[in-house]
């Protein structure tokens, strides 16, 4: 479970997001940043019906997300709204795969530091 403060939790931080945001995709995921001028990163992952109909494979989905991220926190550059979506063709994957695909993507939107 990430901290209070780098959840992304008010509709206005997620209209926000939603309208100005970048985004950037590849076959597993669709990423949505933007700067949101605080010290930290704030997050928010959403995984929905048409991934699976399945709470429990969607659940585990986002709780493997969310290890991602903590463990590439550190290498984060701090102040963006973060929104990570998910596509079908990401439920069948395993934890390493995930990794893979999500640092990638992190890398091709210039949001890990080099």
């Amino acid at each position: 479970m990430l901290f209070k403060k780098h959840r992304l939790n008010r509709d206005k931080d997620f209209k926000n997001l939603f309208k100005v945001g970048k985004r950037q995709e590849n076959i597993d995921f669709r990423l949505i940043f933007t700067k949101n001028y605080l010290d930290c990163n704030r997050f928010a992952f959403v995984v929905d019906n048409s991934v699976s109909n399945k709470a429990v494979k969607r659940n585990l989905l986002k709780r493997r997300l969310r290890a991602i991220i903590r463990k590439s926190f550190n290498d984060l550059i701090q102040g963006f709204d973060i929104a990570i979506l998910a596509k079908p063709n990401s439920i069948n994957r395993t934890f390493q795969e995930l990794e893979k695909s999500l640092g990638s993507l992190l890398v091709t939107s210039g949001l890990i530091k080099q």
